[in-house]
């Protein structure tokens, strides 16, 4: 299955709210507080992204491969979780607002 957008997962749970019984508000709430919540992710996943393109095109020039191949290390170990990627987190942050709840 691919990756479901924040948008997508909120029209599918307006879909199944409309088809089966309506949700309480308790419900709603965690499905938007989810849906920010993904978008937020996918926001710092692009970001990151971004990096990796950018430094994939810098390594065409050989004088900076030694910084290139531990940049792009440190870019496999955020998209594996072994790290944070705090440029995309701050940009979010300045960007939204840092807001995870509504």
């Amino acid at each position: 299955m691919s990756k479901q957008t924040a948008t997508q997962y909120l029209i599918e749970e307006i879909k199944k709210d409309s088809l089966v019984q309506a949700k309480s508000t308790e419900e709603w709430n965690e499905v938007f507080r989810k849906a920010i919540q993904l978008e937020r992710e996918q926001i710092i996943d692009a970001d990151l992204a971004g990096v990796e393109r950018t430094l994939l095109d810098f390594s065409k020039f050989p004088n900076l491969v030694g910084y290139l191949k531990k940049t792009l290390s440190l870019v496999n170990n955020i998209k594996e979780g072994r790290d944070t990627h705090d440029n995309g987190i701050e940009y979010y942050n300045e960007t939204y607002g840092g807001q995870d709840e509504s």
